[in-house]
């Protein structure tokens, strides 16, 4: 009877382990021969998320592997016709599938209770490097066309009048404050990755992409309503964020089909992000998508 819940123990095991390896090791690009089921979203050029995606496709296959074993035993137990050996045969098979299960989701929950980290596959900076904080540059005059881009723009989407993060002068740097220095001529004001930890006031300025608005653009009028921006490059992000560089926004929305379009129209990189990290949409908190 419980040869089958050692074995999902020594899976279970073999599932969470590589957690803690692939974590410490430097970032790497990897092509995907093939996607992951119904995690395609996930099967990208990084290894890490790959294997996160592979680790994601595990936990599934232990829920639809105990449920097949589940209905198994429940055909065993109606076929036995009085049987006692094959009823007897029928509750361990039942039984079994519900204790790996439950090991499976009593496993889970202990990592993410103890530390979610370590129920994610995300690599760490390496040891001794540390990351240079972002150099001020002079930011180059700004151009009529990007005026006209993002008067265009704030007619067509929604720009988010909050923002997490302050400048110097106390005013929120927010998507609305962003765009709307870019449709008076100035430069966005851009803000840094402690703005929100340490409240470190936000005093860079930065141009936005062109591409980023002739694609924000396209996707408002394909899309068929209206989507909400709530960070352009103010907010706290990784300290090399492409945020800081006028490259990068986030969407309020987990609509699959924004990030068709933006990838459809010339994005770098369209995903549900939650935390900075690419997850199932039904995870998510935001898209992030950069040029």
């Amino acid at each position: 009877m419980f040869a089958f819940s050692s074995k999902m123990t020594l899976f279970l095991l073999m599932l969470f382990f590589p957690l803690a390896s692939f974590s410490q090791t430097a970032s790497f690009q990897y092509a995907p021969m093939e996607n992951i089921p119904g995690f395609e979203s996930q099967s990208t050029g990084n290894f890490f998320v790959y294997v996160q995606a592979v680790y994601n496709f595990g936990l599934w296959a232990v829920g639809i592997a105990a449920l097949l074993m589940i209905s198994i035993g429940g055909f065993m137990y109606i076929t036995s016709a009085g049987n006692n050996s094959s009823m007897e045969k029928a509750k361990g098979v039942i039984s079994d599938a519900i204790i790996g299960l439950v090991l499976a989701l009593v496993a889970y929950l202990l990592l993410y209770v103890i530390n979610p980290d370590l129920v994610r596959i995300k690599p760490l900076p390496q040891i001794g490097k540390a990351v240079p904080p972002p150099v001020a540059a002079v930011t180059p005059p700004l151009t009529d066309d990007l005026k006209e881009l993002a008067s265009i723009a704030s007619g067509k989407i929604t720009f988010v009048s909050s923002g997490e993060c302050k400048d110097s002068s106390s005013s929120s740097v927010s998507p609305q404050s962003n765009i709307s220095q870019v449709k008076n001529g100035t430069a966005m004001t851009a803000c840094n990755c402690t703005c929100k930890k340490n409240a470190t006031a936000c005093s860079a300025s930065v141009n936005p992409s062109k591409k980023m608005l002739q694609t924000m653009i396209a996707v408002a009028d394909q899309y068929g309503s209206k989507y909400s921006v709530n960070s352009i490059s103010g907010g706290e992000h990784g300290c090399t964020s492409l945020h800081y560089q006028g490259r990068a926004i986030d969407i309020l929305s987990t609509d699959q089909k924004l990030i068709d379009l933006f990838m459809s129209n010339g994005a770098t990189k369209a995903f549900c992000d939650n935390a900075g990290d690419p997850v199932p949409c039904s995870r998510a908190t935001h898209i992030h998508v950069s040029f």
